[in-house]
């Protein structure tokens, strides 16, 4: 490769360092603790599922109590008012660590529609948590539903 390609080559890929260096500068702190806040929601409601999950698996015994708290929990944390994470300028193409897909701001409606679906699953399955792992089971299912309706269209999964 001639010495002149490989400059071209060598400016071209410092202008698109440059040009995505400045385009990540100009988010503000605001913007990046509240993409961070989203976040550890998340990490906090899978944590509770996980819970849950490993009675459902059997890789722990079924106990009502510790049920019903994670149920709790995730019920609480899906009854939030979520609005306070979804800052505009803090999607997946405007923050690094930002899962949310852009698509949550011009389909907002949508996006609290279907949170509220998971706050409607998260109840049923606290009403049932303490009932037996059968009922907690049968829960599990629709709030599963809920995430993933979420995900789907919301979360970018980042390539690797």
């Amino acid at each position: 490769m001639p010495k002149s390609s490989k400059l071209v080559i060598g400016a071209a890929l410092c202008a698109v360092l440059a040009t995505t260096t400045v385009a990540y500068a100009r988010v503000s702190r605001v913007q990046k603790d509240v993409a961070t806040q989203r976040l550890a929601h998340m990490n906090l409601q899978a944590f509770q599922l996980g819970v849950l999950a490993q009675m459902m698996q059997g890789r722990q015994p079924y106990d009502p109590e510790l049920a019903v708290a994670a149920a709790d929990a995730l019920a609480s944390l899906a009854q939030q008012d979520w609005t306070t994470y979804l800052l505009p300028g803090t999607s997946s193409g405007e923050i690094e660590t930002s899962r949310a897909a852009a698509s949550i701001w011009t389909n907002m409606d949508d996006f609290l529609a279907r949170k509220q679906g998971l706050a409607d699953a998260t109840d049923q399955m606290l009403a049932a948590a303490g009932d037996g792992l059968e009922a907690l089971t049968a829960q599990m299912g629709a709030v599963t539903e809920a995430c993933g309706q979420c995900h789907r269209d919301y979360r970018v999964i980042p390539a690797n």
